[in-house]
């Protein structure tokens, strides 16, 4: 049975989240230093959260809290926040980030290939250019974006889950 408060902690960070994720596209910020930090942002934005939905959970239990209860209300939290900010990433991207990402290999990426293989002392030519932005521009999907995403939320979120299931349990 899953706790009222890890689903209801989950929505909000997940819509805190994709939130965070829309002001960042929309607000022309994906190159900037916050646009590159935005998915680490989110990430440790984790930590409180936990933190938060143990300490409720303590609370309402007048101080009691088991470790492994805590735990799991908290890895609860984690794969639920996770799930659903996968599944808009998921939906964004194909519906808006795939196409932004995809002008932005074509525009850019002959430059910076250029300037690496210039740092590098090796010759590249215009067919190789061509074949490395094909290549990037093929390898950039939904799923593969997504799924990165997700194992990563997924799994500092778990150890996170972890200390603060440490942090916060009290005997019973």
């Amino acid at each position: 049975m899953l706790n009222n408060k890890a689903v209801l902690y989950s929505v909000v960070f997940a819509i805190l989240a994709i939130s965070f994720k829309l002001y960042v596209f929309y607000g022309g910020l994906q190159i900037t230093r916050l646009g590159m930090l935005s998915h680490l942002i989110i990430i440790g934005s984790v930590l409180p959260f936990v933190l938060l939905l143990l300490f409720q959970m303590r609370k309402s239990n007048d101080g009691a809290l088991a470790g492994k209860s805590a735990f799991k209300e908290a890895l609860k939290f984690v794969v639920i926040s996770a799930l659903i900010i996968s599944l808009f990433n998921y939906i964004f991207y194909q519906a808006v980030l795939g196409d932004y990402i995809r002008n932005y290999i074509a525009e850019y990426g002959p430059r910076a290939i250029k300037e690496g293989a210039a740092k590098a002392g090796k010759a590249v030519t215009d067919e190789d250019i061509k074949k490395e932005i094909q290549y990037r521009i093929e390898d950039a999907t939904a799923f593969k974006d997504t799924t990165g995403k997700l194992f990563s939320i997924i799994l500092v979120g778990g150890f996170f889950a972890l200390v603060g299931s440490i942090l916060f349990k009290r005997k019973v």
